[in-house]
């Protein structure tokens, strides 16, 4: 009894791939950028809807400036750790080529959110 596999190898490099497979590889990326976009649209209604019960109520308070510091560190932590093994990894496989600005620019914002975050330190709003 042979078992089957969606993926065939021939003898030579060519790879072969089943209709089926094909079929399932293009659908989830789109699942998941339609699923995505439905939790985004409603996070943002149920905020909008939040926010605007607060104003009615009369306890609404402009809240950017005290989570801007909170929120640019966190982006700019996150940047940075991406963008810092990407450079070196396409630097090591490609050497200094345009492929390099694939890490080095989430990393340049990150440092960027991580000065904000210092320079904001010492001048409070």
């Amino acid at each position: 009894m042979e078992i089957g596999f969606p993926i065939q190898i021939d003898s030579g490099s060519n790879m072969h791939e089943s209709t089926t497979a094909q079929i399932i590889l293009a659908i989830v990326p789109l699942v998941g950028i339609v699923a995505g976009s439905i939790l985004l649209f409603f996070f943002l209604l149920w905020r909008y809807r939040i926010q605007r019960e607060i104003i009615k109520s009369g306890h609404y308070e402009p809240q950017f400036w005290k989570n801007i510091r909170s929120w640019s560190l966190l982006i700019g932590t996150v940047a940075t750790a991406l963008g810092l093994p990407m450079t070196i990894f396409f630097i090591i496989i490609d050497g200094v080529s345009y492929a390099s600005f694939g890490g080095l620019i989430p990393f340049s914002v990150g440092l960027g959110f991580l000065l904000f975050f210092f320079l904001m330190q010492k001048n409070e709003l």
